[in-house]
């Protein structure tokens, strides 16, 4: 929850400095259920043109079935009714060939970069299609696949989501000077601080299409 919240305040200070205006939705908790999430998806595909940049925070616990399929944890989730109460990741797949405009993905979950870890192998990836040519997201993945999204009460986050935050406060992350975070300096920032919370037991993952090239998109001001 407060993951979330945090994300979506962040976001929403860069209206009229990289962007002219910023909208945001938040859903957390008990607003988590599935049709809310798919209400959301609706809503985020209709305020997108092609001139926009979606962002997309999804921090969240994910089940396989006996079929292989991966869902999303709702607040109604039932392992044993996970078609009825989960959210399948086909849906996410969809909503991003349905976005217009570049999308930035960031999931923060366990084992995220390879969605179910280490009893995973053998089994699709579905995060890594989402980087090919036809859904076009550049993804930011908290952990390697056989990692553990590590979380501590001082942080008041988990490390990929604390680390975020801090390079988005930070003039520090602006390795130009330029005033703004581009895809790369985003991506160095992010490994560094990551690792350095989980003294090395975490490690970030970005991937990108081809077709996509380094851009600026986040303001941070001059250091």
């Amino acid at each position: 929850h407060r993951d979330a919240q945090r994300f979506a305040e962040v976001w929403a200070n860069q209206e009229g400095k990289v962007y002219g205006k910023v909208n945001t939705k938040v859903i957390t908790d008990e607003e988590a259920s599935v049709q809310n999430i798919l209400d959301g998806m609706d809503w985020l595909v209709k305020e997108t043109t092609q001139r926009d940049v979606a962002v997309v925070f999804i921090s969240a616990h994910g089940l396989r079935d006996a079929r292989n399929n991966y869902y999303l944890a709702t607040r109604e989730i039932d392992p044993q009714s996970l078609r009825s109460t989960g959210v399948r990741f086909s849906e996410v797949k969809e909503l991003l060939r349905d976005l217009p405009c570049k999308v930035i993905l960031f999931v923060d979950t366990c084992h995220s970069g390879g969605i179910t870890g280490g009893k995973a192998v053998g089994w699709d990836d579905p995060l890594r299609d989402l980087v090919s040519e036809e859904y076009g997201a550049v993804v930011f993945s908290s952990c390697l696949p056989r990692e553990i999204s590590l979380e501590d009460p001082r942080w008041q986050h988990g490390a990929f989501t604390k680390a975020l935050l801090d390079t988005f406060g930070s003039s520090d992350s602006d390795n130009n000077g330029d005033g703004y975070l581009s895809l790369t300096e985003l991506e160095e920032h992010v490994y560094q601080k990551v690792k350095q919370l989980t003294q090395g037991q975490q490690h970030p993952v970005v991937e990108r299409p081809s077709t996509i090239r380094n851009f600026s998109f986040f303001f941070v001001g001059s250091g």
